[in-house]
C-alpha cells in the first residue's frame, strides 16, 4: 500500500514594508521561495486579504502557471 504524498499548503506572510508606511503580503511556495503579492495600508488589511481573498488569488496564480 502506498501513502498519499503530503502536500504543503501554500503559505502567506505579512511583513512591514521597507519604507515603514505599509504592510506587504508575501507568498511562500513549496520551494520556500518568497514573492511579494500585495501591499496594504495596515497590518489588519493584509491579514483580512489572506483570510478572505487569498484563496481566489491562489487559484488564479496556479492556473496561470500550468502549461
Amino acid at each position: 500500500m502506498s501513502r498519499k504524498p503530503q502536500v504543503k499548503r501554500p503559505a502567506f506572510e505579512v511583513r512591514p514594508s521597507k519604507n515603514g508606511q505599509s504592510w506587504s503580503v508575501l507568498h511562500i511556495n513549496n520551494n520556500n521561495r518568497r514573492s511579494y503579492t500585495y501591499e496594504f495600508a495596515s497590518e489588519k488589511a493584509a491579514w483580512n486579504w489572506i483570510n478572505y481573498e487569498s484563496k481566489v488569488w491562489l487559484r488564479k496564480f496556479e492556473a496561470g502557471r500550468r502549461p
